[in-house]
């Protein structure tokens, strides 16, 4: 089966079916055709990768009012830690980068003006799970919109 390969931009909660985990892999740009380095794909664990690029991971984002979102958030690992370095919703696409769990002071403006209902949605909560060989690591957290 051909790997799937999609810009990350384009990625939907229906795409987390297929693999509740995508990311970058820079070393195959230009591969499939016209792929550059914000293309993602799918990937697997089967032990705790030293240091990565960018995962994009298949999260239950809880909203303030106690909605509950399909998203993702975004993970690097550095020296076999995973770091959460942001939150991603679907339908609008919107990722977001944090500072400390708090929405990044960059991306603080889009955020009240684009996102639907803002002061609904922060603090909002996240859980994830990324599967490494048979372990299953917990990424949970708030995000703020301001710094309290």
């Amino acid at each position: 089966m051909r790997p799937t390969w999609k810009p990350c931009d384009k990625l939907t909660a229906s795409d987390f079916e297929l693999s509740p985990v995508w990311g970058f892999d820079l070393s195959r740009e230009g591969m499939p055709e016209g792929a550059d380095e914000t293309w993602v794909r799918p990937y697997s664990f089967t032990r705790e990768p030293e240091d990565t690029d960018l995962l994009f991971v298949q999260a239950r984002l809880e909203q303030r009012d106690g909605g509950v979102l399909a998203g993702a958030i975004t993970v690097r690992f550095s020296e076999k830690r995973p770091g959460v370095e942001g939150v991603v919703f679907f339908g609008p696409y919107c990722a977001i980068g944090l500072d400390a769990g708090v929405v990044s002071a960059r991306d603080r403006l889009y955020v009240e003006t684009h996102l639907p209902r803002v002061k609904d949605l922060f603090p909002l909560r996240y859980e994830a799970v990324l599967r490494i060989g048979v372990r299953q690591v917990a990424l949970r957290g708030v995000v703020s919109l301001v710094s309290e």
